[in-house]
């Protein structure tokens, strides 16, 4: 017997694919934008490009998609829960300090993707 979860699991991984393609985005177009301003104050009350907008959106998304799925997968979905304030806290310690560990957004997006098949192979 089978049993249909009503998962969507393409949706899911093109939230993960935009989460991280806009997370570099935003990154470059910040990155840009510090060589041309003059404070970092300055910058951060102008910040609300194109990128910044979609990352939070698709990061959003993802969530929510997520929250649905809960009761079928509680273990898994706190995992990724816990990967997904992660990758906002480095989004947002890159914003508010310029530090951003190349390598780290690596290890979550590899963390945030092996949960991804975890819940897959179900």
């Amino acid at each position: 017997m089978n049993i249909t979860l009503g998962i969507n699991i393409s949706r899911l991984y093109d939230l993960y694919d935009q989460i991280f393609d806009y997370f570099h985005l935003t990154i470059y177009d910040l990155e840009t934008n510090f060589d041309n301003s003059s404070s970092l104050k300055e910058l951060k009350s102008k910040f609300n490009t194109f990128a910044d907008k979609h990352f939070r959106s698709a990061l959003s998304d993802f969530n929510k998609e997520i929250s649905h799925l809960k009761s079928f997968f509680p273990n898994e979905l706190f995992k990724i829960e816990k990967l997904t304030e992660e990758i906002k806290r480095n989004f947002n310690n890159y914003i508010d300090q310029k530090v951003f560990d190349q390598q780290t957004i690596a290890n979550l997006k590899l963390s945030l993707n092996e949960q991804l098949k975890k819940i897959q192979k179900i």
